[in-house]
């Protein structure tokens, strides 16, 4: 079954991503090249089409309402398990390792802070050098053989690293012989247990008992959001399923038809591609692309013109208190002013989002929610595939317990 998803809001979300700005790649040749590579200017001037308006249209005429009033859902929260709180605990102690005795020498896993000097042929080149650079010795970020040279060794101790560049780097660098001179600065290693030394100078919690106590609220407060959010794409989706729009107006079809291919060209834009190169790197023809912007566009003008039908019929106002709370999140998630965030994404498009965000919790809040209880399913070998397959029904158990809300 097709997973309907609230257009305008991911459209938003979207557009706020593409007008950020990227992280700053550093400068250093040692490092293997990333994949997809971030061009400078990748999504700064991307823009999402402000939406049309749908005054002139008769909503009554074109979009048959479906239920959307007391739609019965499931809301599965699953429990927090105490390996999903270790989990956490690993997390966090990788994020905040600790320097390792004088005696002590790298190791995989270990976190050193470095310099090094890159030569080819003797001579220094440009972005082979770095002071102060932290790596993870085994995630793959430096050249081959770079990382693994460094295992074995101590702090402060110097080493001349013998390496070749591979020959799909880049080209004025593809295939060369170099030496890195590298001097272990430090060596961090992550704590295989926390200590209440360690919580009191890393969290906010004051010892290990309190620490794992948040960690599990925190993990909760998760796994309600998730599960509530779920809720949402969930209604929304019988409510599009069980609706009907008899016709397509063009202004919409061309809207939703502009957002796809924007939405394709900063993705593209942001592999240093052209769109056009993008297609042809997937195999996608042309002729396959417009197809799929005409399936896009009439998946947003279906969700639009059946949020506004639902708006007309509710008496909903932009002017609602509901409405002007969702464009608070806005203006509080893109840090940008009411006025600012008009100017950039237009006056329509704010309203749509925020009107159809106010239907979307008014389908919510009337829906009949049971709130269920899952534990998530044990990491089993593939012998034990089917097992846990004939097991299934299992994994969701616990008191169901009906939300009891007033209407």
């Amino acid at each position: 079954m097709k997973k309907y998803l609230m257009i305008f809001a991911m459209v938003f979300a979207m557009g706020a991503t593409l007008t950020g700005c990227g992280d700053k790649k550093e400068n250093t040749d040692a490092k293997q090249e990333e994949e997809p590579q971030e061009d400078e200017t990748s999504g700064s001037e991307a823009t999402v089409t402000d939406a049309p308006s749908l005054d002139d249209i008769d909503l009554d005429k074109i979009v048959e309402l479906g239920e959307y009033k007391g739609i019965k859902v499931n809301k599965e929260v699953n429990e927090v398990t105490d390996e999903a709180v270790t989990v956490e605990v690993n997390n966090a102690l990788g994020q905040y390792p600790e320097e390792v005795g004088e005696d002590e020498v790298v190791v995989e896993g270990d976190i050193v802070d470095i310099d090094f000097v890159g030569k080819i042929d003797g001579k220094e080149f440009d972005g082979g050098s770095a002071e102060g650079q932290e790596l993870q010795i085994g995630s793959g970020s430096f050249i081959p053989g770079f990382e693994d040279g460094l295992v074995g060794a101590k702090k402060g101790q110097n080493l001349d690293l013998d390496l070749t560049f591979p020959e799909d780097y880049r080209e004025d660098l593809s295939g060369k012989a170099v030496v890195f001179t590298v001097t272990i600065n430090a060596i961090k290693r992550p704590l295989e247990e926390p200590t209440d030394e360690w919580v009191a100078a890393n969290t906010e919690y004051k010892n290990v008992e309190k620490f794992k106590e948040g960690l599990h609220l925190k993990l909760e407060k998760s796994n309600e959001e998730s599960a509530q959010e779920e809720v949402k794409w969930t209604v929304w989706q019988q409510v599009i399923e069980s609706s009907k729009v008899t016709e397509y107006p063009e202004t919409v079809l061309q809207y939703g038809k502009a957002t796809y291919k924007n939405q394709m060209e900063s993705q593209a834009a942001q592999f240093g591609m052209t769109l056009e190169e993008l297609l042809a790197a997937q195999e996608v023809s042309e002729e396959d692309f417009e197809k799929e912007a005409e399936g896009y566009a009439e998946d947003v003008a279906e969700q639009m013109l059946i949020a506004n039908a639902i708006v007309k019929k509710e008496g909903f106002q932009y002017s609602d208190e509901e409405c002007q709370a969702v464009v608070n999140e806005f203006t509080t998630s893109t840090q940008l002013s009411e006025e600012e965030l008009f100017e950039q994404y237009g006056e329509n498009y704010i309203k749509q989002n925020a009107l159809t965000q106010r239907v979307l919790n008014f389908i919510v809040d009337n829906a009949e929610i049971t709130t269920v209880v899952a534990t998530p399913t044990p990491e089993v070998d593939n012998e034990d595939a089917e097992l846990a397959g004939e097991e299934e029904d299992a994994v969701t158990n616990g008191e169901e317990t009906k939300e009891e809300e007033d209407k």
